[in-house]
């Protein structure tokens, strides 16, 4: 077995080259189930590595808005009338901001759906819109709304022990209406104010709102704030990715043929997410910055070999253990492609996992692994396609496997040195295909690395 040590930062992956097929990156992507419709989407992810968004019901006509546990689908209930809802972020007490979409007239409103499952309105206004974007752990709660007592335009409001507040508007006559796009743990407020001049990002603090740096005359917008105060956001309409920190604006770091970026979100770690349209076909490619003086990744190329997923379409959120949510098109091995939302986790490999030997079809193959605890259980696993699975009896937060509908094929104990072996026979239709194996020890969370073989 011939390993290479890859590293980009904090971005980091083994590859082993174990066959002609090879290489996979250290990330598994997990399809989040929804509830039987043909389209989910993931918008905000937890510490905790649990997630919201909005999911259609089997009849393909309803939305509702979950929460995703290691592998658990809850739904959480409308307002009296509500018709369908969205969760746009959750803090690590669970607790999740959205909007819901009513029958009364009013057409959409803030929404808050408490640890207690409660599900709230939040806007007081009772005006005809209102969206929650953001919530942190002391339960504050931003978004947008339009106040009726600035002609019904949209302000930028942060919500707190029942009331709400109105953050204002940058500190120019031109200016009349703002709205946020995140916000932190300490309760900084990111976002962009607009009007009859050029539209600027700000960020609000302690009660007062301020314009980021950036040349005069041109466009400016704020899109994500970490707990560090780091801000990223656009810069000269979309030119240039920008990350302020410390009263300074620097510029991330493109390819020559990009166009357009637009960074989204950034973790505690200095990892940002976003995408960049380039000039050959105008498309948006999601991508993730180690660091902003760092060259990006192409989030497609994290995904493990053989996946399913065609297209990552977007990637709404990250958190300080570089698990992402967003959703993009997956197909099956018909062609047939559906939008889902998914969890893409990095996982930790252990131990190793040998190729089957010797490696041919029509014959008994052996799969080995060593470096495992003396006694343990080891579960070895095979798939067609890359992807992702829970571990039983483990949470997505400490591993995962990075097999698509994983099949156990058996298990084995590991003897003194750490040595388990498992050997069965291979039919001769898996002659000249690719397949996926990874082993786990039972009870331990521990996965090896993730072997691709074509059967001779």
């Amino acid at each position: 077995m011939f390993c290479v040590l890859s590293k980009l930062l904090t971005l980091t992956w083994i590859a082993c080259s174990l066959g002609p097929d090879s290489n996979p990156p250290r990330f598994a992507i997990i399809t989040i189930p929804g509830f039987g419709g043909e389209y989910t989407s993931a918008r905000g992810i937890n510490e905790l590595g649990h997630v919201t968004g909005g999911a259609y019901l089997a009849t393909n006509v309803n939305y509702r808005p979950y929460i995703y546990r290691d592998g658990e689908m809850t739904e959480l209930p409308l307002l009296a009338e509500g018709r369908d809802a969205l969760g746009r972020a959750i803090n690590d007490l669970d607790e999740v901001v959205g909007e819901t979409f009513l029958t009364n007239g009013r057409l959409e409103t803030a929404t808050l759906w408490d640890r207690n499952g409660q599900v709230i309105d939040l806007n007081i206004w009772e005006t005809h819109y209102a969206q929650a974007w953001a919530i942190n752990s002391a339960g504050q709660v931003a978004g947008n709304a339009y106040n009726p007592a600035f002609g019904n335009v949209r302000r930028a409001v942060l919500w707190e022990n029942g009331g709400v507040t109105d953050l204002g508007v940058l500190p120019d006559p031109g200016y009349t209406k703002a709205e946020v796009n995140d916000m932190n743990e300490a309760g900084e407020i990111v976002g962009v104010s607009a009007g009859s001049l050029p539209t600027r990002g700000f960020v609000w603090r302690n009660g007062v709102m301020s314009e980021l740096p950036w040349p005069e005359g041109e466009t400016t917008g704020a899109r994500g704030i970490n707990d560090l105060s780091q801000v990223v956001g656009t810069g000269d309409f979309r030119l240039n990715g920008v990350l302020w920190e410390n009263g300074n604006a620097s510029t991330l770091a493109l390819r020559p043929n990009d166009s357009f970026v637009v960074p989204l979100h950034i973790n505690n770690r200095g990892h940002i997410v976003g995408y960049v349209e380039r000039n050959v076909n105008g498309n948006n490619i999601y991508v993730i910055w180690p660091n902003a003086q760092s060259p990006y990744v192409e989030v497609q190329d994290l995904l493990p070999p053989q996946s399913l997923w065609r297209n990552v379409e977007t990637v709404d959120d990250i958190n300080d253990s570089v698990q992402m949510v967003g959703f993009g098109k997956r197909g099956n091995d018909s062609g047939f492609e559906q939008s889902h939302a998914f969890l893409l986790t990095p996982v930790n490999w252990t131990f190793g996992l040998a190729a089957p030997s010797p490696g041919r079809a029509e014959t008994t193959n052996t799969l080995r692994v060593s470096g495992v605890t003396p006694g343990a259980t080891v579960q070895f696993y095979y798939s067609a396609h890359g992807g992702g699975a829970v571990i039983p009896g483990c949470t997505i937060q400490s591993n995962a496997l990075q097999l698509e509908g994983p099949t156990l094929i058996g298990t084995a104990t590991a003897n003194g040195n750490g040595v388990a072996s498992l050997s069965r026979y291979v039919p001769s239709i898996a002659r000249n295909k690719s397949i996926l194996f990874q082993a786990a020890v039972q009870g331990e969370c521990a996965i090896s690395q993730l072997v691709v073989w074509r059967f001779e």
